[in-house]
């Protein structure tokens, strides 16, 4: 995220361990965090300019494995790219990000 977003100021407070764990902080620290975090991006935001995604939208999904790849291309627009790639292209952000959350959606009722 911070080659796309450079001077967004963040908290990490977890770390993925696998598909469906992670390594978290307690919740004090993590509250702590967070905080330090918001008081530092309040300080700055008459900096940050709004973040514009111009069209066209195309967006590349990278699945586990072929299986997902082969539900997830039923979302109409979308392509295969390869053996574990779907594409979907559009000048709508809002329909790219429909299309993705049916892939993923999709692909999840193959595991």
């Amino acid at each position: 995220m911070r080659v796309l977003f450079k001077n967004v100021e963040t908290a990490v407070v977890k770390e993925a361990a696998g598909r469906t764990a992670a390594r978290c902080l307690s919740p004090i620290k993590a509250r702590q965090l967070i905080k330090k975090g918001a008081v530092k991006a309040l300080k700055q935001i008459n900096k940050l300019k709004p973040f514009k995604i111009n069209p066209p939208i195309n967006l590349k999904v990278a699945f586990i494995n072929p299986r997902m790849a082969e539900i997830a291309v039923l979302v109409p627009g979308s392509k295969r790219v390869d053996g574990r790639t779907v594409s979907f292209g559009s000048k709508n952000l809002i329909e790219v990000y429909k299309a993705f959350r049916a892939m993923i959606t999709l692909a999840g009722t193959t595991v």
